[in-house]
């Protein structure tokens, strides 16, 4: 009858014994390691050894290469079509993220980078001063600097910041960094654009008032003058003007804002910052200009002119 604890072997002379271990089994000491045995048992073997070690240790090595070569990176929302990832949450003012493009973090507004938000102001200077020239050719057969030096007209940039800033987009509108009506469903989404429209019509319709009567008072200076146009509400703003105005930011904002979001955010965020600060001094430096001659000779400066009839 064996006795508990007692284990059988073979001394150094080959003859059976008995020893006794008294307790618990003695632990493998600090210099084991198993890896050591296996690889050991691979050199004996040679070729035709055991294959399976090498073969997991081949498959572990190949998935910490792709672990490797995918960084795990978490990106901000940058725009989706409904909007919908781009959502405040509260107020993000000088909220940061991890951008795709580098590691540094980048400010951003509402989601969006705010280097990439400057740039679309700049863009939306542009298009302004081509939008008016355009206007001006049709109705008066003019087509001028419009009091600036290079091709922007800086209102129109800062308005598209500030429309986005105050609504977002007619998708997911939100004022004060609040969502208007959040949820899914045509009925809340037709509300949502109407409501959108509306507010957005009210403020062109005020700015542009209020900053024609600005310059009246400043400077002395009727820039402009919509009384021959029905529905005038003093001489600087129409009902018909600002509908039109109304409805291409709305397009502009529900259908290119996302896309232009997503080409723009292309751009590293080193490049894209000092792109940002460049065009925002040439912009400031021209937009000073103007009103530094203005307030000298009480007109507005005009560089250049071509009349067509």
């Amino acid at each position: 009858m064996r006795t508990p604890g007692k284990a059988e072997g073979r001394g150094k002379s080959g003859k059976k014994g008995r020893s006794v271990q008294l307790g618990a089994e003695p632990q493998p000491s600090e210099s084991y390691r198993p890896e050591k045995r296996a690889t050991a048992a691979t050199a004996k073997n040679g070729a035709g050894g055991t294959k399976s070690a090498p073969k997991r240790e081949k498959m572990s090595v190949g998935k910490t290469k792709n672990r490797e070569s995918v960084p795990e990176t978490i990106e901000a929302p940058r725009g989706a079509k409904n909007g919908a990832e781009s959502a405040a949450k509260g107020a993000v003012k000088g909220e940061t993220r991890e951008a795709a493009c580098g590691s540094k973090t980048a400010k951003t507004i509402f989601g969006v980078r705010l280097s990439t938000l400057l740039i679309l102001s700049y863009a939306a200077a542009f298009l302004g001063w081509w939008v008016e020239n355009l206007f001006r050719l049709i109705a008066a057969g003019v087509f001028d600097s419009r009091h600036q030096l290079l091709p922007f007209i800086p209102v129109y940039g800062a308005g598209f910041f500030a429309i986005y800033a105050l609504l977002g987009t007619p998708s997911e509108m939100r004022i004060g960094g609040k969502p208007v009506f959040p949820g899914t469903g045509r009925k809340r989404g037709a509300f949502r654009g109407a409501l959108y429209a509306a507010t957005l019509f009210l403020l062109i319709l005020i700015s542009e008032m209020a900053t024609g009567l600005f310059f009246e008072k400043a400077f002395g200076i009727k820039g402009w003058n919509y009384t021959s146009i029905p529905l005038h509400i003093t001489r600087y703003t129409s009902v018909p003007t600002a509908a039109a105005f109304t409805a291409g930011i709305f397009l502009l904002m529900r259908f290119a804002f996302f896309p232009a979001v997503r080409l723009v955010d292309r751009i590293p965020d080193a490049p894209a910052a000092a792109t940002a600060a460049a065009g925002g001094i040439l912009l400031a430096a021209d937009w000073l200009v103007m009103l530094s001659v203005a307030a000298a000779t009480g007109k507005f400066p005009q560089y250049w002119s071509f009349r067509f009839r």
